[in-house]
């Protein structure tokens, strides 16, 4: 097993911030990294929107040898998202993202 010390920590700090251009981790994103390089065991990383998920599998998939998989619930979420605001009443919802045109999609 990859043994986690403070030597590894500065060299994790090092890699954040030559290939992403931050000076610290964010709350969760150091402590997700330890776990997945403390073990040679599969992971799920858990994380509120806005915790910096993506970083963790970009650093994962260019730190380690192995195959990195993410599985990202995105559309589902979005999907879920728009059917809840129907049963609102709302009858304009727009979205856009990297898939659709600058006028989004309608679900009417």
């Amino acid at each position: 097993d990859y043994k986690i010390t403070s030597l590894n920590i500065r060299h994790f700090c090092t890699v954040l911030k030559l290939l992403f251009g931050h000076e610290n981790f964010r709350d969760g994103q150091l402590a997700s990294l330890q776990t997945i390089f403390g073990s040679k065991e599969n992971h799920m990383i858990i994380l509120p929107t806005g915790y910096g998920k993506s970083l963790i599998y970009q650093f994962c998939a260019l730190i380690q040898p192995q195959v990195t998989v993410v599985v990202s619930p995105t559309d589902s979420l979005i999907y879920d998202q728009i059917v809840n605001l129907k049963t609102f009443g709302l009858t304009e919802i727009v979205q856009l993202d990297k898939s659709t045109n600058t006028k989004g999609y309608s679900y009417d």
